[in-house]
């Protein structure tokens, strides 16, 4: 089968949903979902009128290239910037390909909502868009190179933190960081935020403080030996999004507790809830003794591996 993949070129997940479907024997045609950054960045900046304009020649030039391809499945993730013109334009060159979208953001992120009539299949990773929109529900995956099959004995962490800076990510952790302090509960955490970024937050004077952030990305190794000496590891949702992160789900991986502030994370996963603790950010109540008692791999994590995802969304 041949897949035209249209997708976020995200760290590397883009990388891993490619080679799972080769490893399942398909050719796979894949584009970003927008430019790069150097072109993405300053067009988000520009009018509406005029920053629609920028994103069209991208995706007019997805098309050319495409032009006289023959694909069985068009496959969406999450298409930003893509217009209701582009699908109709690939249906008009592809009759015979099934059109299949998922999503990873909520339509409260990234409105899809004017795309869902012009596909076959949708399906998204939030349980309430799902609901709200008569669509299927997906949750996201985890890869084999966090699948840590050791449970750590002695951690030199009950929970590490990983992610990318935003206002009210930085709020919580400053508020949980100051929790476990008191409790006695061992928290390393790795905040990024581009240089750019913060310099531009600095002078509008909303910068976080600048020994709370990092300035240079985690490759993927270095998470995963941060994650392997620790029992636990802690997400904080974005809150206008209900589903579960893929951070969330590379925790489970890894065979350590995963500590959510995502209210609806055991509602989710009642299969997993030994292992998972649900926070309240407004009332903190973290449990030392249960974050050192990390659970460990099991095989009934590969529910939620790539492999099945990609089956899966195959399915659809």
């Amino acid at each position: 089968m041949r897949i035209l993949l249209i997708a976020p070129a995200f760290y590397d997940y883009h990388h891993h949903i490619v080679r799972e479907f080769e490893r399942r024997g398909h050719e796979v045609r894949f584009f970003a979902e927008r430019p790069d950054r150097w072109l993405y960045s300053p067009a988000k900046k520009l009018p509406a009128r005029w920053r629609r304009a920028v994103f069209d020649r991208y995706l007019r030039g997805v098309l050319q290239q495409v032009e006289g391809e023959v694909f069985d499945r068009v496959l969406l993730i999450r298409g930003e910037i893509v217009a209701p013109w582009f699908v109709q334009a690939l249906r008009a060159r592809q009759p015979q390909a099934r059109f299949v979208m998922y999503q990873w953001d909520s339509y409260r992120v990234t409105d899809f909502r004017p795309l869902v009539p012009l596909f076959d299949a949708v399906s998204t990773f939030d349980s309430v868009d799902a609901r709200e929109l008569g669509i299927g529900y997906l949750p996201l995956f985890h890869i084999p190179s966090y699948r840590l099959q050791d449970a750590p004995e002695q951690p030199d962490w009950d929970l590490v933190f990983v992610g990318s800076f935003h206002d009210a990510r930085y709020r919580a952790l400053l508020d949980i960081r100051e929790h476990c302090r008191q409790r006695g509960i061992r928290l390393r955490h790795y905040l990024y935020l581009a240089p750019v970024d913060y310099w531009k937050l600095r002078l509008s004077g909303r910068a976080p403080a600048r020994e709370d952030v990092e300035f240079a990305k985690l490759d993927q190794a270095t998470v995963v030996g941060l994650y392997r000496n620790a029992s636990g590891i802690l997400d904080i949702e974005n809150n206008k999004q209900t589903g579960l992160t893929m951070r969330s789900f590379e925790a489970l991986a890894t065979g350590r507790l995963l500590v959510t502030t995502n209210p609806l994370a055991g509602e989710l996963l009642p299969e997993l809830a030994r292992r998972i603790v649900t926070i309240d950010r407004q009332q903190l109540d973290l449990p030392a003794e249960r974050l050192r008692q990390a659970p460990g791999w099991d095989d009934e994590l590969m529910a939620w591996s790539i492999e099945a995802w990609a089956g899966h969304l195959m399915d659809m």
